[in-house]
């Protein structure tokens, strides 16, 4: 576990984390930065699906993270990757006409994630 300096992180916490096989690495102070990329992950789960949801418990938790990081990796557009999935390994060309009914409207966690895809041919 990566952990910043703050005084929750204490010494009882940190040996019992230890007596359960946890690692345990303390961060460098003063570098709120330095998992950037990590913290705007957690950002945009807590934001996109969590705030939308109520959770019902750790499996249920655990669950809604599994979904959402699926959806997130596989099916959402990325700014950074021309607004493709991180991913996605077939190679689309950039237009393509389809016709409506060639769409499949598809809903997850209770309509937090909402997507379209081709249908199977």
């Amino acid at each position: 576990m990566v952990h910043d300096r703050d005084t929750k992180f204490s010494a009882e916490f940190l040996d019992a984390m230890k007596a359960a096989g946890i690692q345990c690495k303390k961060l460098p102070g003063r570098s709120p930065d330095l998992y950037a990329r990590a913290e705007r992950v957690i950002q945009t789960i807590k934001h996109e699906c969590l705030q939308h949801l109520i959770v019902l418990g750790r499996d249920h938790l655990d669950y809604l993270v599994k979904t959402f990081t699926a959806h997130f990796n596989t099916n959402r557009p990325h700014s950074h990757r021309n607004h493709r999935p991180p991913c996605e390994q077939v190679d689309v060309p950039k237009w393509t006409t389809i016709k409506l009914d060639d769409v499949e409207y598809r809903e997850q966690l209770s309509g937090v994630i909402k997507s379209m895809h081709r249908k199977a041919a």
